[in-house]
């Protein structure tokens, strides 16, 4: 009877460790590869300062003006809110009571923060330093 139940727990510990193996080797195969993580941003059009900057990848009116800001060496100054990225200045043009940076998409002014808008392809961005309507 010993042997028996010994033989048995050894068919039911080979099981177990068979069926681990064929899962795990089952998960691997599944694991994405790296080039299908690459993710791939929309192409969009920026216009920043009434200069049209074609083939920009982002997929945000912020990352696109990032993008815009380095190619023109202007310094970004942004803060952080609960709602997202607020754009305070660029280059000189500073933040007033007067003007603030507005962007624009496909020429509509956004409604959610610059870096919460989702691009699509062939968006035309626009930012504009301008009086802000409430």
């Amino acid at each position: 009877m010993k042997k028996i139940t010994r033989i048995l727990i050894l068919v039911i510990v080979v099981g177990i460790l068979g069926f681990g193996l064929w899962f795990v080797r089952g998960q691997r195969q599944q694991t994405p590869t790296i080039s299908s993580l690459k993710e791939t941003f929309p192409t969009v059009t920026c216009v920043f300062n009434s200069i049209s900057y074609s083939d920009i990848q982002a997929s945000s009116p912020y990352e696109a003006l990032l993008q815009v800001a380095k190619k023109n060496n202007s310094e970004l100054q942004t803060k952080q809110y609960d709602f997202g990225i607020f754009v305070e200045g660029v280059g000189d043009q500073k933040m007033t009571k007067d003007k603030a940076w507005i962007y624009y998409v496909n020429g509509k002014s956004g409604e959610v923060a610059s870096d919460k808008y989702e691009l699509k392809q062939g968006d035309i961005v626009e930012w504009k330093y301008t009086t802000p309507i409430y």
